[in-house]
């Protein structure tokens, strides 16, 4: 539908001599609407939908009852009706009544009576562009704050978002650093060891502020028990399963008789399986950990060692790291039977004999430059080459070759690597 005009005028000759004019111009699709005077015109906008407003008002200026002069105040003092151009059609052509419609009373056009018919299509046919893209202007000015007006509203919600995320994630951390002062509360003493050991290290790193990698060590009957767990993953899960394997240990220690560390890895799995309800059908989780345990003698002269998914590297006389490998199968998981046995392997040892221990979480560690794991081979060759230093040397060469290689790569696991020499 082409535009609606509205032609004003007390003559009906005027209103239609326009109409004929309009209507001839079959490509615009002029939509024409007559008015008898002021009164009347403001009456049909008055009942008119706004989308049905007219484009353009050709106005006369001499009219009775009201006036063009009063019509035009009423239509630009109406904030809908005001963006309508209007066109002065009268017989009043003087300089000074074409000021004061054009300047006092806000018309955008004039058009002296008689006017030409040519010049009245082009001058409406102007106004109607202008008109357009005036309200496209408005149209896309008033999208234009709706958008901004969502965008703050979303800018809003999202601060209000990012406010409650970050007290969310500080109570979370809070709770995690809580959570690794009581994780790190049940790691044996330091000096605990040393009074056995007296050259060992213990290399331990969460991947996180808590992890799933956990060591224990006591005296246990006349000799010293030292064990190496890697809980199934890091971080808070791999945490709490290391919760429940130290009380698994503690329980263990004390049911098993002393130096039978195949059994004690055993009794742990079972009292592991049975916590996690893992030794019945269904069920949800199905978690469990690989370990080492070493026991040395009061007397120092003899090694027992077991394992579960853990080897242990061995060094009797000051030669090359033997691998003693472990059961293959871990502890509390669903599919380890019940009555799985761990096969326990004693070593005669004496002064200067080296074992170490070490979860999977170093070897495993993929490098930055190559995307190859850091590897069994690698770890061996730094021990091997550097096995007659001191035992902390020996920390810090492992922990710098494995940083050096890891590079910016991100940390994939949990690392723990201990190690001891008689």
């Amino acid at each position: 539908m082409g535009s609606r005009i509205m032609v004003v005028d007390d003559s009906r000759t005027v209103r239609f001599r326009v109409r004929q004019l309009l209507t001839g111009v079959e490509q615009a699709g002029y939509e024409v609407i007559e008015a008898v005077d002021g009164i009347d015109a403001l009456e049909i906008m008055e009942r008119t939908p706004v989308d049905f407003l007219p484009d353009l008002i050709l106005l006369d200026r001499n009219m009775p009852n009201m006036s063009g002069d009063a019509c035009i105040r009423f239509l630009k003092s109406d904030p809908l009706w005001r963006t309508i151009p209007v066109i002065f059609l009268t017989a009043q052509a003087n300089k000074a009544e074409v000021v004061k419609g054009l300047s006092l009373l806000g018309c955008d056009d004039y058009l002296p009576k008689p006017f030409d018919a040519g010049e009245m299509l082009a001058r409406v046919g102007a106004l109607l562009r202008a008109k357009k893209a005036e309200d496209e202007n408005r149209r896309l000015a008033r999208d234009l704050e709706l958008a901004l007006d969502e965008q703050r509203k979303a800018y809003d919600e999202l601060t209000v978002t990012k406010n409650e995320l970050s007290e969310a994630v500080a109570i979370i951390e809070s709770s995690i650093r809580y959570a690794s002062r009581i994780q790190r509360s049940i790691l044996p003493p330091a000096n605990l060891t040393a009074q056995f050991y007296a050259d060992h290290f213990i290399l331990w790193e969460p991947r996180d502020m808590v992890g799933g990698d956990i060591y224990w060590c006591s005296p246990w009957g006349d000799g010293f028990l030292f064990v190496l767990g890697d809980c199934t993953g890091h971080g808070v899960p791999g945490a709490f399963v290391s919760l429940i394997a130290t009380g698994a240990f503690e329980r263990a220690q004390n049911e098993v008789t002393p130096g039978e560390v195949g059994r004690l890895i055993e009794r742990m799995h079972q009292l592991v399986q049975r916590t996690l309800k893992q030794d019945a059908e269904g069920g949800e989780s199905d978690d469990g950990m690989e370990m080492g345990v070493c026991y040395i003698e009061a007397k120092k002269t003899q090694l027992v060692y077991a394992g579960s998914g853990f080897s242990l590297f061995l060094s009797l006389d000051g030669g090359e790291l033997s691998e003693i490998k472990g059961t293959k199968r871990g502890i509390g998981y669903r599919s380890t039977p019940v009555d799985q046995v761990y096969a326990q392997h004693s070593f005669v040892v004496s002064p200067g004999t080296r074992f170490y221990l070490t979860s999977d979480g170093l070897i495993d560690q993929v490098g930055e430059e190559k995307r190859r794991s850091f590897g069994k081979k690698r770890l061996l060759e730094i021990l091997n080459k550097n096995g007659s230093l001191p035992m902390r040397e020996q920390k810090e060469l492992v922990w710098r070759a494995l940083l050096h290689w890891q590079g910016n790569e991100r940390r994939r696991d949990d690392v723990s690597v201990v190690g001891f020499r008689l």
